[in-house]
């Protein structure tokens, strides 16, 4: 099966760090480094096989999205539906930390899941485009990339967009800067620090 994302982060019952793949077809794979071994998760009903995200937590769980069947959660024994307000959706892109996931959808914009509750951004909220493509966050900032851009939005709420008209497939943020990875352009650099406007 196609890998489609991978993370590194903590495992329940192994020490150290271990290397999280998601594939599409054939659940997801972990790799222990100090043992040279694979795991496979692999579910029963193909639905939760489909892979689109992964998003290791620091309590050793692991956040999956899948293709139809929201988000799942492994931890380390189970893998079940994370929370039933995040079911059948069409997951494309997972972030965040334990107090706050960000969830990206194919048509639906971006869902913030935080203490049990759902917020959905889409267009009329200040995406770019209901299509996610991916997202990053850094601190109280999250990046969401689209096909036509990316929004930043500031502990929850909708602050700014960036690279207006870029494919924003991939994202990453380091020193201040914003890296998108593009479909044709290649890599994009957007400094984010508020510059005072010249005279």
């Amino acid at each position: 099966a196609e890998p489609v994302q991978i993370a590194t982060g903590l495992a329940r019952g192994v020490s150290g760090p271990v290397m999280y793949v998601a594939t599409a077809g054939e659940g997801l794979l972990i790799y222990d480094p100090r043992r040279a071994t694979f795991t496979q998760v692999r579910a029963d009903q193909p639905r939760y096989r489909d892979l689109t995200a992964v998003l290791p937590l620091k309590t050793g769980q692991v956040l999956l999205g899948t293709e139809r069947a929201g988000v799942l959660v492994y931890d380390g024994e189970r893998l079940a539906p994370f929370h039933p307000k995040l079911t059948d959706l069409q997951v494309t892109a997972v972030a965040g930390s334990e107090s706050e996931v960000w969830v990206g959808t194919l048509d639906r914009g971006v869902i913030r899941f935080r203490a049990g509750e759902t917020e959905t951004f889409s267009e009329p909220d200040g995406l770019p485009d209901p299509r996610v493509l991916s997202i990053a966050t850094d601190g109280q900032r999250t990046f969401i990339g689209t096909a036509i851009g990316v929004a930043e939005f500031e502990a929850g709420r909708f602050r700014r967009t960036l690279a207006d008209g870029f494919f924003a497939s991939t994202l990453h943020v380091r020193n201040d800067k914003l890296l998108i990875g593009t479909l044709d352009e290649g890599m994009v650099e957007v400094p984010l620090a508020v510059r005072p406007p010249r005279g």
